[in-house]
């Protein structure tokens, strides 16, 4: 799995590229409802749209982040919602487990 604990951002080359092209195109085309709808699901659907958000800079969902991190049973799905969590507009580190 590419998004789980930032592994991609270890990568080089033309693969990274075409996958972070890939991803940004899908991180702007997705509606909210959709994101939402992934964040109702399993955590691999979940992983996905807080890379979607965080990629797309939708500071809207930054609360439902921080709620699912200190909800998280599996340490990396938190790890990975963490990371995500850190790259939104206005987003501190501490603030989603304060």
């Amino acid at each position: 799995m590419k998004l789980l604990g930032g592994n991609l951002l270890d990568w080089d080359g033309p693969e990274r590229n075409a996958f972070m092209h890939d991803i940004g195109r899908d991180a702007w085309q997705i509606t909210d409802y959709e994101l939402s709808t992934l964040l109702d699901s399993d955590w691999r659907a979940r992983l996905t749209a807080t890379w979607l958000i965080a990629l797309d800079r939708r500071a809207q969902f930054r609360d439902r982040i921080g709620a699912l991190l200190l909800d998280s049973l599996l340490v990396c799905a938190g790890r990975g919602y963490s990371m995500t969590g850190s790259m939104t507009p206005g987003a501190h580190g501490s603030r989603a487990c304060s």
